[in-house]
């Protein structure tokens, strides 16, 4: 029983010294707590089905906030931290309970997409035992011309809404 505890002990550490050695990724940017540390390990990730380039980053959330990140250096499986918040000090960091999502950054596209996960350990939320993902995937990436049809449409509602807005102000004139 003890040999099992230290090897277990062993394994703990060698995530928790992993998740330490990593440098600060450029796009995704977190706060760093050492506290209830959650760890994740991704044994493959694509863009569109093709894999990751050097450089490209994956980002772990909870909501809008970023707990955890890692660059893709070629090699797998990825092993990285999600940082739990702390109230002493207070910190920002995961709220467990709450669902994991990821978003991946394309490098040389300069585009961020959120990632679908395939979870093969844990149950999708924060918990601070760790999740296992046997796959991450972005699935689709807004084109140029996508992303001018919705900047297109917002544009148009916001004229519609002022057009609405000034009708709705100038008195009728009966005739």
């Amino acid at each position: 029983m003890k040999k099992v505890s230290f090897i277990f002990g062993i394994f703990l550490l060698a995530i928790f010294v992993s998740g330490m050695g990593h440098a600060q990724t450029i796009h995704f940017i977190y706060t760093t707590t050492n506290y209830n540390l959650c760890p994740i390990v991704i044994q493959t990730a694509d863009i569109l089905g093709q894999p990751l380039e050097s450089g490209d980053e994956i980002g772990v959330f909870d909501g809008n906030l970023c707990v955890g990140a890692i660059t893709y250096t070629d090699t797998l499986p990825l092993t990285f931290q999600a940082h739990g918040a702390s109230t002493s000090p207070p910190l920002p960091g995961y709220t467990t309970g709450n669902p994991i999502s990821f978003r991946v950054w394309d490098a040389s596209l300069g585009i961020e997409a959120p990632a679908q996960p395939t979870f093969v350990n844990g149950n999708g939320t924060f918990n601070g035992s760790g999740a296992a993902i046997s796959a991450l995937g972005v699935a689709s990436i807004p084109t140029v011309g996508e992303w001018g049809m919705i900047i297109l449409a917002l544009l148009t509602l916001g004229v519609g809404a002022i057009m609405i807005r000034r009708g709705a102000m100038v008195p009728a004139r009966i005739a």
